[in-house]
């Protein structure tokens, strides 16, 4: 709880202070990759993308029975952490799919639209080279809203298949969050343990993911905007002690409208993207949720 402490005071960033604190992010942006401890245990691939790369972890013991893409939650800004690597390989032990794990370009030496082309990319090959029924995308928080922003473009390529299920947890959507959202935002903020208010705001860091876009496409900061129709069924996670967590009331009319099987998972008092914390029993709980709902793929 200290580190998240730390982390809800690093991103409450506003205003002139910005531009310093993008400098000193910039700066630890180097991703560190647990080679020995995956080698031990996974065969590993990398694969370079135009704009980052994917690492591909799979079983030792059996051919894969389909794939996984793993998008973490990189607030537009941060490395993977090493949650993440340790989930990825639970998913491999425990489903025997490959795991896809996309190592992104991140802001602010890269755009929202370089972001999104790179898990563009990332799923072209996810659906090409798999089959389409046994791939799922896990996706956490801002690496959420990229996904949407992507499968929107995915979708418009006729030829492409979508992937056969979406996994979304604590979906960050709409950036920089309206006004409206904002005063939602202040009832929940004193629970939030993760994600202040202003990471949200216009002057803030999401307003500064989308001051840096050149083409001002309404599409890229809002996947809401257009119709989600054709995307695959999904299933969202919410903490209700999140700031995020008033975008559900959108996202469930968005799917509604474009008739999308959406099945919505609220943990009571939880914080933003719980599953990592693993040593927990409502994390514990979650993962095998995701375990049961990509064995149940094709």
């Amino acid at each position: 709880m200290v580190r998240d402490a730390e982390e809800k005071t690093r991103l409450a960033v506003t205003g002139e202070d910005r531009k310093l604190f993008l400098a000193r992010t910039r700066r630890n942006q180097a991703v560190s990759i647990p080679y020995d401890s995956l080698m031990d245990r996974y065969v590993l691939a990398e694969r370079s993308l135009s704009s980052g790369k994917l690492l591909i972890l799979s079983s030792m013991k059996k051919p894969s029975g389909g794939a996984v893409l793993y998008l973490y939650g990189s607030l537009f800004l941060d490395p993977p952490k090493k949650e993440d690597f340790r989930l990825a390989g639970k998913l491999v032990d425990k489903t025997g799919c490959d795991v896809c794990f996309l190592l992104m370009p991140l802001f602010p030496d890269h755009s929202l639209k370089e972001m999104v082309a790179s898990v563009e990319e990332a799923l072209f090959y996810l659906t090409t080279h798999y089959a389409r029924e046994r791939t799922a995308v896990l996706a956490f928080s801002t690496s959420c809203l990229l996904c949407l922003d992507a499968l929107g473009w995915h979708r418009e390529q006729g030829s492409i298949p979508m992937p056969g299920r979406l996994i979304l947890n604590s979906p960050i959507l709409r950036i920089p969050a309206s006004e409206a959202l904002l005063k939602q935002m202040k009832v929940l903020d004193r629970y939030d343990v993760r994600l202040p208010i202003e990471f949200f705001a216009k002057d803030g860091i999401c307003g500064s993911v989308v001051e840096a876009e050149e083409t001002g496409n309404q599409y890229l900061r809002d996947p809401l905007f257009g119709s989600l129709y054709g995307l695959p069924a999904t299933d969202v996670y919410y903490g209700t002690n999140e700031n995020a967590y008033v975008y559900l009331p959108e996202l469930t009319e968005a799917y509604r409208r474009a008739d999308i099987p959406l099945t919505v998972h609220k943990g009571e008092l939880l914080m933003h993207c719980w599953s990592l914390y693993d040593n927990c029993e409502e994390a514990k709980h979650t993962i095998q949720e995701y375990i049961e709902i990509i064995r149940g793929l094709g």
